[in-house]
Formats: structure tokens, C-alpha cells, sequence
């Protein structure tokens, strides 16, 4: 019986230590949820300020990026504008030109300055490293040079006007007739506006891949992949996330299965030991 006891002890704390796992699992499980939540709520917060902004925006004065090349940039900077509107010519082949954009000084889209957590969001509708070639002929991008070219880009109404990051900027910026055209027009050219990382490894490396050029004629786009390119995870975390629940529910059901095995085992034995006693009582007695 003592023997038996020990076993139903060390089973317990088995069956006890898995519990504990499973309900650490758990606590996982709906930590990941609140952040989808989190994360959820942020995205629908952000679809109203763009849509408040949108609205405000819709009364405020128009020109087009064509009319923005034709502003008049400091001496040490002409070189770089002029390099950056050929790389528009190249890339955004669609009657860039056209686009219709609100007028915004640097005070309607930062206010008095920009805070550091936005200036490091700031995205640029100039494929990265082209960004970097136009800028100088460098072989590397440091996290200073990459700043800098973005700081000389602020300055610029043209390069205010290609800002598509983040969201609740680029919706100042492009009226509501026209913002859904300039996000699928930056959607097809993404693969190109890859991280300073990234475009400082291209460039280190010495090549850079075929670029794609928006063309109305067609929407398809083709471009050649490096093997040793970075590849970039595109599942997205809510797959991931049911992913995860799916194992935790394999597992809580191993447990469940396991458990009642284990609780049959333990009333057979409780029985069996329950008959020995009873077999043996009479005999027990009489020896005594």
C-alpha cells in the first residue's frame, strides 16, 4: 500500500506539473490575444484620424508633383533634386506628374518639429537604394547618412509629398480623391522601399536587383530575385496566432486523454488492493 501511495503521489505531481505548463501555455495564449487586440484597436484608431484628416484636408489648396519639381532648392542641393526627379521618371513611369497632392508646409504635417519617434517612421516613396545612390555614390548607408537624406527630404515640397509613412502623414498630404491611387502605386514599387539595413547590405555588396517601374499600360511587374536576398515573413500574426491556439488545444486534449488513463489506472489498483485486503482478512484474523 505504501508502495502504491508513493506512485499515486508521484503521478499527482506529474499530472500537477503539466497543469502548470498547460496553464503557462495559456497565459501565453491570451497574452498574444490581447496584443492582436491591441493591435487591432491601433489600426481601427488610425483608420479614423486618416478619415477626420481626410475631411479637414478636403477644402485645403491643390497642386500637383509636377509643379513641385519646378521649386527652386539650395545650390548644394540641386544636384540631389534633380537626380531624385529622373529617379521618379524612372520608377513612377505613370504621369507621376499628375498626381494631385494638398499643399502642406513642414508645420501642417510635424507642427513646430518633428518628434524623433516619427522622423524614424518616416517612409519615402523613392525606392531605397536609389535613394541612396541619387544622393552620393557611396557604398554603404550608415544610419547617419540615411537621417541626413531624410532630413534634406523634409525640406523639399516635393519630397514632403512622397512621404507614405506613417499613415496618418501621407493622409494629410493626399486628398481623399487620390489617396487610394498613390497607396496602390506604392503597394506595386514596396518590394523596392526596403529597410536601411537591407539597402545598405545591397549596396555593400555591389548589386542591386532589377527595379520595378509603375506603368498604366500594365499592372503586372516583374523583378529578378537574388538567392541571397533577404526574404521578408509575410504571414501574418493572426495565422500565427491560431496556429498556437491549435497546439495548445492538441495538447490540453493529450492531457485530458492522459489524465482519465491515469485515473483508471489508479481506481484498478485501488480495487485490486481493496480485494487483496478482503481475501486475506479472515486468514489475517485467525492468525492473530
Amino acid at each position: 500500500m505504501t508502495q502504491t501511495a508513493a506512485t499515486v503521489v508521484m503521478e499527482a505531481t506529474a499530472m500537477v506539473s503539466v497543469a502548470l505548463t498547460v496553464v503557462m501555455e495559456a497565459t501565453a495564449m491570451v497574452s498574444m490575444s490581447l496584443t492582436v487586440v491591441m493591435e487591432a484597436t491601433a489600426m481601427v484608431s488610425v483608420s479614423l484620424t486618416v478619415a477626420v484628416q481626410q475631411d479637414q484636408m478636403a477644402q485645403m489648396e491643390q497642386t500637383t508633383l509636377g509643379t513641385l519639381t519646378e521649386w527652386t532648392t539650395p545650390a548644394k542641393e540641386e544636384k540631389f533634386f534633380k537626380n531624385i526627379i529622373n529617379l521618379l521618371d524612372e520608377v513612377y513611369r505613370d504621369n507621376w506628374r499628375d498626381w494631385v497632392i494638398n499643399i502642406t508646409t513642414y508645420k501642417d504635417l510635424f507642427g513646430e518639429s518633428i518628434s524623433s519617434d516619427t522622423e524614424c517612421r518616416l517612409r519615402f516613396a523613392i525606392p531605397t537604394v536609389k535613394l541612396a545612390k541619387a544622393y552620393s555614390p557611396e557604398h554603404t548607408l550608415s544610419e547617419r547618412r540615411y537621417k541626413k537624406i531624410k532630413r534634406i527630404l523634409l525640406t523639399w515640397p516635393l519630397g514632403r509629398a512622397l512621404i507614405y509613412a506613417p499613415l496618418a502623414i501621407m493622409a494629410k498630404i493626399h486628398p481623399v480623391h487620390a489617396y487610394n491611387k498613390f497607396s496602390e502605386t506604392i503597394n506595386k514599387t514596396k518590394v523596392d522601399l526596403v529597410s536601411r539595413q537591407e539597402a545598405d547590405l545591397i549596396l555593400r555588396e555591389g548589386h542591386e536587383p532589377e527595379s520595378i517601374s509603375v506603368s498604366g499600360s500594365s499592372r503586372a511587374s516583374k523583378r529578378s530575385h537574388s538567392p541571397d536576398a533577404p526574404t521578408v515573413d509575410k504571414e501574418p500574426r493572426l495565422s500565427d496566432f491560431m496556429a498556437h491556439q491549435n497546439l495548445i488545444l492538441e495538447k490540453l486534449c493529450t492531457l485530458a486523454q492522459t489524465t482519465n488513463d491515469n485515473v483508471r489506472l489508479m481506481l484498478n489498483r485501488e480495487n485490486h488492493a481493496n480485494s487483496v485486503e478482503s481475501s486475506r482478512g479472515p486468514w489475517s484474523q485467525s492468525l492473530h
